[in-house]
């Protein structure tokens, strides 16, 4: 891909309006595809940008996880693996480790997708929707 001065802006752009989507209109598959975009445009612009973003996006589910909204950050992290594969192929690998290992750490997810349907472990205590 080619790397423009406004890749990162609007990688940024991108994870902004996720959070807009998800917080103000409730809107899940919205949200996830505009994170799954900031991470796509932001690791093709540089790594450093790729970890700001990843680490902004997480920090978020995280949060939504800790409020009891742990179906709408498990939905939005198995969205990006899934179109953060698809997005991205094979050329920035380290991309997607961190939303990986939160899925698996703190969600509870036991596959991811692109290796088969994700089977969810599920805490009914700490489900909320």
């Amino acid at each position: 891909a080619e790397e423009t001065q406004s890749d990162e802006p609007l990688a940024t752009a991108h994870m902004l309006l996720g959070l807009v989507s998800y917080v103000q209109e409730s809107d899940v598959m919205a949200a996830a595809d505009h994170f799954a975009e900031a991470v796509r445009l932001a690791w093709e612009y540089h790594a450093v940008t790729g970890q700001r973003i990843n680490r902004a996006i997480l920090r978020h589910l995280e949060e939504w996880k800790q409020a009891g909204e742990v179906k709408a950050s498990r939905t939005i992290c198995t969205f990006i693996l899934q179109n953060g594969r698809q997005r991205l192929g094979n050329d920035y690998p380290e991309a997607l480790q961190e939303f990986e290992s939160f899925c698996e750490s703190s969600l509870k997810l036991k596959q991811f997708p692109g290796d088969d349907t994700p089977t969810m472990v599920i805490n009914e205590t700490s489900e909320s929707q």
